[in-house]
């Protein structure tokens, strides 16, 4: 204080803790919301077939640098392989099989802030064989 040294001590400093960070490169998938179900449904198209330029433009990097892609929902991936030729078709399943591009189990988004347990117990059932669970709340 005022130039003089007023007291001098010792003190451990701890290390800060290292944590990993992971990426993960999706779009997210909100019907209604950002856009009408055509609008978005061709955005992700779009966007899927970007991410398979990204992941044939980086095929020769380290295995931990290569391009993956997340698709959001089952949805999505059905849509586009819907209106793409058979060429494309293989392309994603390749791109699936090698672990590239990433898969949702949920068909598409839930509501899960306006859903309560229940409702959510079912979001993994397939399509067209949902029944009515007989667990009381």
């Amino acid at each position: 204080m005022n130039g003089q040294l007023v007291q001098t001590d010792n003190i451990q400093v701890v290390p800060v803790k290292t944590k990993k960070i992971y990426l993960l490169c999706y779009s997210h998938n909100d019907i209604g919301y950002t856009d009408l179900q055509a609008d978005v449904e061709r955005k992700q198209w779009k966007n899927l077939e970007h991410a398979m330029q990204l992941i044939r433009q980086t095929v020769d990097y380290p295995q931990d640098a290569r391009y993956k892609w997340n698709m959001e929902t089952i949805w999505a991936l059905e849509s586009y392989l819907k209106q793409a030729s058979p060429a494309q078709q293989e392309e994603v399943f390749a791109d699936i099989r090698e672990g590239s591009i990433g898969l949702s189990s949920l068909y598409a988004n839930m509501l899960t802030g306006l859903a309560n347990a229940e409702e959510m117990s079912h979001f993994f059932e397939s399509r067209g064989t949902c029944e009515t669970s007989t667990r009381s709340r």
